[in-house]
C-alpha cells in the first residue's frame, strides 16, 4: 500500500489567508506545528501563556501528523511573553496585529508538498487534464469515535456522548470526571468544559458524514464507470466523469433532501436543533459537491531510501479552504488502482 506522511517532513502544509494587518489588540503570529492537531497546538499554548482559551484563535484545522504552517491571533498577552515562549514542536514567528480576532473567513486555502512512498516501480503518477475531485471530507473529521459522539449529542444522549469522549480522548478526561465527581450526571455541564470548537467538530462530523453520503450516491447515480475506496465511515465513489452539480445541501434542522440517509441512523433533520445547547444546534447549509486542484506539479519519480526496491514521489499543489488534500491523492490513487495506507 502506498504510505502518505511516513515521515513528518512528508507531508507539508502552509496556509494561505487573506487577514489585513492593523494596529489592533490580536497579534497574528505564524504558527509552525509538527505532530500536533490545531486544537492541541493551541491548549498548549494556553497553558504556557496562562491565558483563556477563548484568547487564541485560528482560521482552519490543520492535520496532526507533518509540518503544519498556519496563523492564529492572541490576545492580551504581550509580544515579548510570546515571543519568549520555547516549546517543542511549536514555533511562533510574529507577523503583525489586527482588529479582530482569525476566523474561518480569513483562510484562502492552502498549500501542499506531499511525498508518497513504497509506490511500486513500474508506476508514475502522471498529471491528467481532469482536475476536478468530489468535495468528500476525509479521515480526519471523523477521528475515532467522533461520528458517534456527534450522533449521541444530536439524540440529546448527553450522557453516553460523554462516556465515549472519556474513553477515547485523553485531553480532557480529568476534567470531566472531576465535575461529574461535584457534579453528578450534570452531563451538559461536562461537555461544557470543552473548547466550542471541539463539540461543534463532533456535531460537524455527523454533517460530513451525510454529505459523504449524498455526494457517493450523486455519483453513483450519474455515472456506472465508478472507482470505488472503502473509508472508515463508508464509501467514496471516484469517476472520470461527475455529474454536472455544483454544490450540496450540509445537513441541519432547515435542510430538506435527507430523509432516506437520515432514516439509517434513526434521526431526523429536526435533530440539528439542540434546546439544551443552543450554541451547537446547526441550521444546516451548502458546501461545493468539487473542487479544482491549482497548480498540480508532479516530480518525477526516485528511489525510495526508506522502501527497498520501491519509488517515491513528490507531489505540489494549492486547494481552497475546507478541501482535503488527501482526497486529491486518494482520486489519484484509485484511479491507478493503488491504495493508500490509513
Amino acid at each position: 500500500m502506498v504510505k502518505i506522511k511516513h515521515l513528518l517532513q512528508d507531508f507539508i502544509v502552509k496556509e494561505k489567508t487573506n487577514i489585513n494587518l492593523e494596529e489592533g489588540p490580536h497579534k497574528i503570529y505564524l504558527l509552525k506545528k509538527t505532530n500536533y492537531t490545531t486544537e492541541r497546538a493551541v491548549m498548549q499554548l494556553t497553558r504556557s501563556l496562562h491565558l483563556p482559551r477563548k484568547f487564541i484563535s485560528y482560521a482552519g484545522t490543520k492535520d496532526k501528523n507533518g509540518i503544519t504552517y498556519q496563523y492564529i491571533s492572541i490576545k492580551n498577552c504581550s509580544k515579548e511573553k510570546i515571543d519568549n515562549l520555547k516549546l517543542k514542536d511549536i514555533e511562533l514567528e510574529y507577523v503583525g496585529t489586527t482588529k479582530t480576532e482569525m476566523k474561518l473567513g480569513d483562510l484562502e486555502g492552502n498549500e501542499f508538498e506531499i511525498v508518497l512512498r513504497d509506490l511500486p516501480q513500474d508506476i508514475t503518477l502522471k498529471e491528467t487534464n481532469e482536475l476536478l475531485i468530489p468535495n468528500y471530507f476525509d479521515e480526519q473529521r471523523f477521528s475515532t469515535a467522533n461520528l458517534q459522539i456527534g450522533l449521541f449529542l444530536i439524540q440529546k444522549n448527553f450522557k453516553e456522548a460523554i462516556n465515549l469522549l472519556s474513553q477515547t480522548d485523553g485531553d480532557f478526561k480529568e476534567k470531566i470526571e472531576e465535575h461529574l465527581q461535584k457534579h453528578p450526571n450534570d452531563f451538559i455541564g461536562a461537555l461544557k468544559i470543552l473548547p466550542k470548537k471541539t463539540t461543534l467538530f463532533f456535531i460537524h462530523s455527523v454533517q460530513s458524514y451525510f454529505f459523504n453520503e449524498l455526494l457517493s450516491q450523486k455519483i453513483n447515480q450519474f455515472t456506472k464507470q465508478t472507482y470505488e475506496l472503502n473509508y472508515s465511515e463508508g464509501k467514496m465513489l471516484f469517476a472520470d466523469i461527475y455529474p454536472p452539480i455544483n454544490s450540496l445541501p450540509l445537513i441541519g434542522y432547515m435542510t430538506e433532501g435527507y430523509e432516506d440517509l437520515l432514516q439509517t441512523k434513526n434521526i431526523v433533520a429536526r435533530d440539528f436543533l439542540i434546546k439544551s445547547l443552543p450554541e451547537f444546534s446547526l441550521e444546516g447549509g451548502e458546501r461545493d459537491a468539487f473542487f479544482q486542484v491549482k497548480n498540480l506539479e508532479l516530480f518525477p519519480p526516485e528511489d525510495d531510501e526508506e522502501f527497498t526496491e520501491k519509488k517515491k514521489q513528490k507531489l505540489k499543489f494549492e486547494l481552497g479552504s475546507g478541501s482535503y488534500a488527501t482526497i486529491v491523492i486518494k482520486s489519484i490513487l484509485t484511479k491507478n488502482k493503488l491504495s493508500l495506507e490509513n
